[in-house]
């Protein structure tokens, strides 16, 4: 388990002026010092307070960011050396004003991270860290991700702004993180009402509302009838599969197979490969074969066993062949020699067979 810590620290020149020089007698920084003959003196952001009264934690951070502000123009290397000193001058009446209204005394206070945002708050965290390190802060972050708890140490009205901030952006972060993975789910998943018809139409529909691959292995495939379902919040990996079950009864049971990514097998590679993460798997659906059997008819004794009548016959169990949806497993070989006609099929297509050419064959 390790811990991270997010170390809050002013610049140099600001540890060395926090607190410099004499206490005044009033509650705000000094008005009348030789630094406000400057032209580089500025506004201050602190206000007047009454008598008896103490600065807000808004007023505090806003002197100590101003504060913070001047350091940086006093360090820049456009400016002047009299105004350097005009910027120094007011930094340390801004320093004694907090050191005299500022509660001193140190803290350590804890927040509790939510489960759900344990990896993602140290971003967060850290992304506060940085700002009231910019402000000139001096306060220390530590974050457990194993304990999910945050540890804040410094000055009593440093730590409360900065549990405001950090307990305000983990509460953002997990309501933004929940409303990612519900859209994240709803694009993973399907819901459905259907009616019934066709295995293509199915998986037209299902298109509609998540992207998936789907491979019919014969086009008589996409013709299976599907009777009616209602599903809610599944993957289309899981709906194909149940198709499994759902045809197993009927009279074209079919078979789907999901492929997915391999796991890399190398040692140096991630078990958690990027690309296989990105990738969707390809979706296959064929009908589950049945046995096929064999049969003949012997057509001599037929008196339209010619080669227009042989045409004629084999058309029409071509035609209801594709009709039931078989025609892609029944086989037909006529030998003229002999004149029989061989069949390959499953034996409820060898069943039609045998009626079709029995009507045919007496047919007048």
């Amino acid at each position: 388990m390790h811990t991270i810590a997010l170390t809050l620290a002013t610049t140099t020149s600001a540890l060395l002026l926090w607190g410099a020089g004499p206490l005044q007698d009033t509650q705000t920084p000094a008005t009348t010092s030789s630094a406000t003959t400057s032209s580089a003196t500025t506004a201050s952001p602190i206000a007047p307070l009454p008598p008896g009264t103490r600065p807000t934690i808004a007023e505090l951070v806003a002197a100590r960011k101003y504060m913070s502000d001047l350091l940086k123009r006093a360090e820049s290397s456009e400016v002047s050396d009299d105004d350097k000193a005009a910027f120094i001058r007011q930094v340390k009446d801004l320093a004694t004003w907090l050191d005299r209204n500022a509660d001193p005394a140190p803290v350590l206070e804890s927040i509790e991270v939510p489960k759900s945002v344990q990896r993602a708050a140290y971003d967060t965290v850290a992304g506060i860290q940085r700002a009231l390190a910019d402000d000139g802060a001096r306060l220390r972050i530590n974050y457990d991700p194993g304990l999910r708890v945050v540890t804040i140490a410094g000055r009593r009205w440093e730590v409360t702004d900065a549990r405001e901030q950090i307990v305000a952006a983990l509460r953002e972060l997990e309501v933004r993180m929940r409303d990612e993975a519900e859209l994240a789910l709803k694009a993973a998943t399907v819901e459905l009402d259907w009616n019934g018809g066709t295995l293509e139409q199915l998986v037209s529909l299902i298109q509609q509302q998540s992207a998936c691959n789907v491979v019919f292995a014969t086009p008589s495939t996409r013709l299976v009838e599907i009777p009616p379902f209602q599903i809610r919040l599944v993957t289309p990996e899981v709906l194909f599969q149940s198709l499994n079950i759902l045809s197993a009864d009927t009279a074209a049971p079919l078979m789907v197979e999901v492929v997915k990514e391999t796991a890399p097998q190398s040692s140096t590679q991630s078990a958690s490969d990027p690309i296989a993460s990105k990738t969707k798997p390809v979706i296959v659906i064929r009908q589950r074969l049945p046995e096929l059997k064999h049969a003949f008819h012997d057509l001599s004794s037929w008196t339209g066993a010619n080669d227009k009548g042989i045409a004629s016959l084999v058309e029409a169990i071509d035609f209801a062949m594709q009709n039931a949806g078989s025609a892609e497993l029944v086989s037909l070989r006529y030998h003229e020699p002999t004149k029989l006609l061989f069949v390959k099929a499953p034996e409820d297509s060898i069943a039609l067979i045998n009626e079709i050419v029995h009507t045919i064959r007496n047919k007048k």
